[in-house]
């Protein structure tokens, strides 16, 4: 995680780390307020991040699409039994 403020610096250094994901990100998100951020990865999984905590609920699991609605719900759906 970047703080903004600092990238016109000459060594800018990230403010934390998320770590959580076993595979890459493919898609990440805000909604817009600086306190979330939810990603989806390759392993399958969707976090959602508090970014003031720098933490993760639990990820939830086997899902291979999503998809926004009216930027605020998040839908998303897999193959039942795999």
């Amino acid at each position: 995680v970047w703080d903004t403020r600092t990238l016109s610096v000459s060594a800018p250094r990230p403010v934390g780390v998320l770590a959580g994901h076993i595979h890459g990100i493919v898609h990440l998100d805000s909604r817009g307020d600086s306190r979330y951020l939810i990603t989806n990865s390759k392993d399958q999984t969707i976090k959602l991040w508090d970014i003031r905590a720098l933490t993760s609920s639990q990820a939830v699991r086997q899902f291979e699409e999503i998809a926004r609605l009216n930027n605020r719900e998040l839908v998303s759906h897999g193959n039942p039994g795999t």
